[in-house]
């Protein structure tokens, strides 16, 4: 297990700095050896603009995550630039262009190597001990009769013109076509691998991997690698800033990008676990810490998921036993009264102070607000209704969010368990999950509403609907016939929760949703991602579709505008970043573009099947998404689904489907089928003679493979819970 202060090391160029994007750094095993920053002066306002956010960039371009190429776009008040920029190994190529006409700006580019080395010009280069940086149309201010206060040694344009420059060991001695042609070798050889989106997915889905590619940064004190959930925050509290519920799922949307990097990610969460086992509910790389309470508890779950997609079990070979610690703290800080159930909380020792939050956070532990920090959920109301209990250090209700929640960790640990081949253990998790599933249905199950719900330690239940009545079908719990009612009656209700958009946090009538502020009246991407996972495992394929292509379509709308990747949205406009508290560069965002691709293709943790399509009549496309070690492309359309592996064609069907489809083998040994229209679905690639097991609603069989190892499957229509349109 790794120690507290293990970091992730990093070596080669890229966006490392948590202050900037236009700051570029080359790291030696995780030692800062040289850096690039740029800005860009305004003469005719004196102003020297060095600061650039998540705003300023309103084309956030491919980037590798291993720096061998990115490309985006900046912008100051009256004027915008391009950047596209390649590493290899020692040696890096910028190229800055300005796109404004008639710009009469610098760019500005400091000099920043090591150990304030001295820069010292040479033979129309600049030279430290141990790197040479080549200008292109960039000039020493004395060469260019033109000053600026800096700190450091720069090099500026002429004003509207394009400029690049080459930074390595030695002088560069190629013209700058030749530069150029370098960069745009980097980026074609990147596009042959970047995650990206086909058709309807053209736009938006390649936001996925760069909402994780633009948040990663390096931070030596603390974390090493890691994906911020904003940099911008980083920028805003002097470097990494985390919340472990946000940090996995940034380590979950990594799998997209690098199963190294989606490792990192559950390294820094788990290696800030304070002594009793919990990771804080937020840490930072300057040494704070949440000591009194913890965040939902998702990492056994989201760890487990990552696994399976990239086939990388290193990942949970080496968080286990602090995702087991992580789990066996919760019964011991959590269920006061040792009931079985749990209650979200907060406690009163060690005492701390950290007197920056209170600007944002006046109280910091121990009181009721403090238990919705723990809950993820800052000030959501319907936990207005449960008081804390200061003796208990919880709030005085089982909370059925983190019930639900504690199920999915339980079920996840008892598959981790098995994969590391500790068989006892995992018989104990599966027996700790099906006893907590059976307490949360006889006590948190509400018969006059029909849903679970949050239960006061008096008896009574918080009846107000939100999205948290869900969680439980994530975990399982609800019977078939519950989890039915539950979907029809409230979750599909346009009076309820089915608008334009969806899912919002508090329901459409709810009182305090007008109020369209943070936890109340708003959708977040994390509370989505539970309930659509929750609708794919009771098999509600068709609301399924229709809940991601309306998250999907949301996420699209906002990104369009202007790359924006939102904390949280408008749940009557679908608007993200229209109040103070909706960031636009927040990582977890991009689960609601996630969700197309998870409907194209995704391995569910549950069933350990692989599942391909969707009942949706969108055109869809995915290309260049590798999953457990295969490379696959999906397409879907009105006219059917079509499937290849490894650029070989795998799978071809006459109508819209979900395929479910048995993993390990070139053969799948089963295969469930469900369908909206009747058709026909073959299989390419099997082993001659091979016999497949086939479901499809009511109906079984078999069907053989012929001779070309081809399987052909008539199907029929699987009648299912259907979404309003």
């Amino acid at each position: 297990m790794k120690t507290a202060r293990t970091r992730t090391p990093a070596t080669g160029w890229n966006t490392w700095d948590f202050r900037s994007y236009n700051t570029i750094v080359y790291l030696d095993n995780g030692c800062f050896a040289f850096k690039l920053h740029i800005s860009v002066y305004d003469p005719d306002a004196d102003q020297h603009h060095t600061r650039f956010r998540w705003p300023n960039m309103p084309v956030r371009g491919p980037h590798a995550p291993d720096g061998s190429y990115w490309s985006y776009t900046f912008t100051i008040p009256t004027a915008q630039y391009a950047v596209e920029a390649a590493g290899r190994g020692r040696d890096l190529d910028v190229a800055i262009t300005p796109l404004t006409q008639g710009d009469r700006c610098r760019v500005v580019v400091a000099l920043m190597p090591a150990g304030e080395e001295a820069v010292v010009a040479k033979d129309g280069a600049l030279w430290t001990r141990d790197w040479c940086v080549t200008p292109y149309n960039l000039h020493r201010p004395e060469d260019a009769m033109f000053f600026i206060s800096m700190e450091h040694v720069y090099l500026i344009n002429t004003p509207g013109e394009p400029c690049a420059l080459h930074v390595g060991a030695r002088r560069c001695r190629d013209r700058w076509p030749i530069l150029l042609k370098r960069i745009a070798r980097a980026k074609e050889q990147y596009a042959k691998i970047e995650l990206r989106g086909e058709d309807g997915l053209a736009r938006a889905l390649m936001a996925v991997p760069r909402a994780v590619t633009w948040n990663t940064i390096y931070d030596a004190r603390w974390t090493g690698v890691t994906t911020q959930i904003s940099r911008d925050w980083g920028a805003d509290w002097n470097g990494s800033y985390n919340f472990p519920w946000d940090q996995c799922f940034l380590g979950y949307l990594a799998h997209t990008v690098s199963p190294e990097l989606s490792k990192a990610n559950f390294r820094a969460i788990l290696a800030s676990a304070t002594k009793d086992g919990f990771p804080p509910n937020y840490y930072t790389s300057f040494g704070v810490k949440a000591f009194d309470r913890s965040q939902p508890p998702v990492g056994a779950y989201l760890a487990w998921k990552t696994a399976l997609l990239t086939g990388d079990y290193s990942l949970i070979k080496e968080s286990y036993p602090a995702l087991a610690r992580w789990h066996a703290w919760w019964h011991t800080a959590r269920d006061p009264h040792k009931s079985g159930l749990l209650a979200w909380g907060s406690n009163p020792e060690p005492q701390y102070d950290f007197p920056h939050l209170k600007i944002y956070n006046p109280v910091q532990q121990h009181e009721h607000i403090c238990a919705l920090y723990e809950a993820g959920m800052d000030n959501f109301p319907i936990m207005n209704e449960v008081p804390f209990d200061k003796q208990a250090h919880t709030l005085a209700g089982d909370c059925v969010a983190l019930n639900s929640l504690y199920v999915m960790d339980c079920e996840a640990l008892a598959r981790i368990a098995a994969h590391l081949g500790d068989t006892r253990a995992a018989q104990q998790y599966h027996r700790e999950a099906a006893a907590h599933a059976r307490r949360m249905r006889a006590r948190l199950y509400d018969k006059h509403t029909g849903l679970y719900c949050i239960r006061r330690w008096d008896g009574t239940f918080v009846r107000d609907v939100s999205a948290i009545n869900f969680f439980p079908l994530a975990a399982g719990v609800p019977t078939p016939e519950q989890a039915r009612f539950m979907v029809e009656k409230f979750l599909i209700n346009p009076e309820v929760f089915w608008g334009e958009y969806v899912v919002s946090v508090t329901a459409l009538n709810y009182p305090a949703s007008k109020n369209n502020n943070y936890w109340a009246g708003r959708i977040w991407p994390p509370t989505n991602f539970i309930v659509y996972e929750g609708l794919k495992r009771y098999g509600f394929d068709d609301v399924a579709a229709a809940f991601a292509l309306k998250s999907f379509r949301m996420f699209e709308k906002n990104w369009a505008k202007a790359n924006m990747i939102c904390e949280n949205y408008n749940m009557f406009t679908g608007e993200g970043g229209d109040v103070w508290n909706s960031d636009t560069g927040y990582g977890w965002g991009a689960l609601l573009a996630n969700f197309a691709l998870q409907e194209l293709i995704d391995i569910e943790p549950w069933s350990d099947m692989l599942r391909l399509g969707t009942r949706s009549q969108q055109s869809w496309g995915v290309t260049c998404y590798c999953v457990a070690g295969d490379c696959y492309r999906v397409r879907t359309a009105y006219d059917g689904l079509e499937v290849w592996r490894n650029d070989a064609r795998w799978l071809r069907s006459t109508s819209p489907l979900v395929v479910r489809c048995t993993r390990g083998a070139s053969t799948p040994a089963r295969v469930v089928l469900s369908a909206d229209r009747p058709g026909t679905l073959t299989m390419y690639g099997c082993r001659p003679g091979a016999r497949i097991a086939i479901e499809c609603g009511a109906h079984t069989g078999l069907v053989t493979a012929d001779r070309r190892g081809v399987a052909v499957i008539a199907y029929d229509v699987v009648p299912q819970v259907t979404a309003p349109r």
